[in-house]
């Protein structure tokens, strides 16, 4: 009996420490350009990059095993070619891609796929987009993670002259009036709602608290009237609606992962209130 005991113990105490709790995996996708402004004639290429931190094992559509879809202005660019990168297999349909890793050597982020576009003669100076329908990143402990639809965009200009040092993370969707004089000391985290009138002569030190309601002071027409303006100043992330970098813990597991916990518990408490009962008849 009370080696049965002993043995239930050891069991229970094993199975409590041996639950290990799951982390929420990450995904990120993104579409990059070789070069932002092109001209007729010029060929560029635009570049899939994904990762996944527990490795990339798979890349498809919302549905599973169905491709993503991709699409582009057939009027203004001709698609040269396509290729897939790293991934070990490809089921490529007219303008959809499914990309599966079965390789032995794994990797948790690279550029697994490549189009490379001609833009067409005649074409008119403006901008063309390369985009893509929701992207699920499969990592080799998750059951795959949707970062949403990815794009990218390309200036036509005549007399293009090509970008020699692209960005690494181009603008999804550029202004189409850019700033004729951009300011040399642009805000590191600009407001999301600028004053529409703002004063000619800004506080060169202002407050970074504030006062919500500022007071109005005067005294007759030779007073003085003091205004502080409350600036709010919004940090973070820019969320673009046709982007969606998410991250969903999988809060589910770890609910139960806490009820199994208790139950455990529970059951340790019993088998030792028995122990106890059988001792003390003895």
């Amino acid at each position: 009996m009370k080696k049965s005991l002993l043995m239930s113990i050891i069991l229970v105490v094993v199975l409590i420490f041996g639950v290990t709790s799951v982390q929420a995996a990450t995904a990120t996708a993104e579409l990059k350009a070789s070069s932002t402004s092109v001209k007729p004639g010029d060929t560029f290429t635009v570049t899939l990059s994904v990762s996944n931190d527990s490795g990339i094992s798979g890349v498809y559509g919302e549905e599973q095993n169905q491709g993503f879809g991709f699409s582009y202005d057939t009027s203004k660019l001709e698609l040269v070619s396509r290729k897939a990168n790293v991934m070990s297999d490809a089921n490529e349909g007219e303008n959809t891609i499914a990309l599966i890793y079965l390789g032995t050597n794994p990797v948790n982020s690279g550029d697994v796929y490549e189009f490379t576009f001609k833009v067409k003669s005649g074409i008119a100076d403006g901008s063309t987009q390369i985009s893509t329908t929701p992207i699920i990143v499969e990592g080799f402990s998750d059951n795959g993670i949707n970062v949403g639809t990815k794009s990218v965009t390309v200036q036509i200009k005549e007399n293009a002259t090509p970008t020699d040092n692209p960005t690494d993370n181009p603008t999804d969707n550029p202004t189409d009036n850019p700033t004729d004089n951009p300011t040399d000391n642009p805000t590191n985290n600009p407001t999301n709602n600028p004053t529409n009138n703002p004063t000619n002569n800004p506080t060169n030190n202002p407050t970074n608290n504030p006062t919500n309601n500022p007071t109005n002071s005067g005294n007759g027409n030779n007073g003085t009237k003091t205004t502080t303006q409350n600036s709010t100043i919004t940090s973070g992330k820019k969320v673009d609606n046709s982007t969606a970098n998410t991250i969903l813990p999988k809060t589910g597991t770890i609910v139960f992962e806490w009820i199994f916990l208790f139950g455990l518990t529970v059951i340790s408490f019993i088998i030792y209130r028995k122990y106890k009962q059988y001792d003390d008849i003895k």
